[in-house]
């Protein structure tokens, strides 16, 4: 039964989690170009 409900909330978080996934990223390149500097 939990199977079910499983993937029905995935998609949500995952929506979710995607803007903050976008600053993890954006932080990442801006320490990858300082460290290239």
């Amino acid at each position: 039964m939990k199977s079910p409900t499983i993937p029905e909330v995935e998609p949500q978080f995952e929506k979710e989690i995607d803007p903050f996934q976008q600053q993890v990223i954006r932080c990442e390149t801006l320490t990858l170009s300082s460290r290239r500097r």
